[in-house]
């Protein structure tokens, strides 16, 4: 028998925090990362592969000098991947400490980066990587959106018990273990979610944010998934972004019209992607399609499956 949406979306995020605060325990889960110029791979026996411009491949071949990896991550032409152990190591372009380190020019194979650990997850935009660590503290380096560049992992302040992180074009989200939701950075289309714009040096609240199981972030937009398995989004939404049937921000969330039972939530630099429970897609704001844009300011369900329900 199925249980209500709730129960389902609940056993989901559950499912998730458990592999992700225990990941060095589980099975490497196949993934992709595209960066810039370039597409990653991450396979199920924890071997890397990557193509396209940046790497001089046109197929997938794979990264020499790294395994047992659990996680990537790929940003503007460079990649950094998570190994079991809780190491972090980078390679490509590190014009602003993209590499966590200050040595200049390129790095072609990868190489540990120094002064962090214990990291479950991480994620990258443009050239700027944030990682989780196992005890639900952050850690960011490169070009910050707050105007200063570090190559030196350093921990973000006030901000612990987090379970998950995303970072928009220039501003960072981040999901406490108690469903709340923190944001810092640039904050000009008011991603803050509390009616201000700006720049936030150090993680804020979102107020109207609660029992949230999923974030993602696009171009000064954040989107959040409910327990209830509803979608909520605020920041810049000129493109729609916002899937209220508007074409503006919102400095406050605002629930995603006509989009209910969702799983799972992504973000490209001024569109949106949710996954049904039923393995439906829903997509809204600009996308293109046969060299045309195409706005919707509310979501589209596809007819067919994108996906297999679980």
């Amino acid at each position: 028998m199925n249980c209500c949406p709730e129960r389902r979306i609940l056993a989901l995020a559950s499912a998730i925090c458990a592999v992700t605060l225990t990941l060095g325990a589980q099975p490497v889960e196949p993934h992709v990362a595209a960066g810039s110029s370039h597409g990653v791979l991450l396979k199920a026996d924890g071997s890397v592969w990557n193509w396209g411009v940046f790497v001089g491949e046109q197929e997938p071949a794979p990264v020499e000098g790294i395994d047992g990896v659990v996680a990537i991550a790929a940003g503007d032409s460079f990649t950094l991947a998570a190994r079991r152990d809780g190491t972090v190591w980078g390679w490509g372009h590190n014009e602003y400490g993209d590499l966590g380190h200050s040595a200049p020019g390129d790095t072609e194979r990868p190489a540990r980066i120094a002064g962090i650990d214990s990291v479950v997850a991480l994620v990258v935009n443009g050239q700027r990587a944030l990682a989780l660590r196992s005890d639900g503290s952050v850690w960011e380096w490169g070009r910050l959106p707050i105007g200063k560049d570090t190559a030196v992992p350093h921990a973000v302040e006030r901000l612990s018990e987090v379970s998950a992180i995303a970072a928009g074009e220039r501003h960072s989200v981040a999901l406490r273990r108690d469903g709340t939701v923190r944001v810092w950075g640039y904050h000009g289309a008011g991603d803050l979610g509390n009616g201000n714009f700006g720049l936030a040096g150090l993680p804020l609240p979102v107020p109207g944010l609660a029992g949230i199981v999923a974030v993602a972030a696009g171009q000064d937009f954040t989107l959040a998934l409910k327990r209830d398995a509803t979608v909520w989004a605020l920041g810049y939404g000129a493109a729609g972004q916002m899937g209220n049937g508007a074409l503006e921000n919102a400095n406050r969330p605002v629930q995603v019209v006509g989009l209910a039972e969702v799983k799972a939530l992504a973000a490209g630099s001024m569109h949106a992607l949710a996954l049904k429970l039923d393995g439906r897609c829903g997509a809204g704001d600009r996308i293109t399609r046969d060299s045309s844009a195409i706005r919707g300011s509310v979501p589209t369900i596809r007819a067919s499956p994108c996906g297999r329900a679980r």
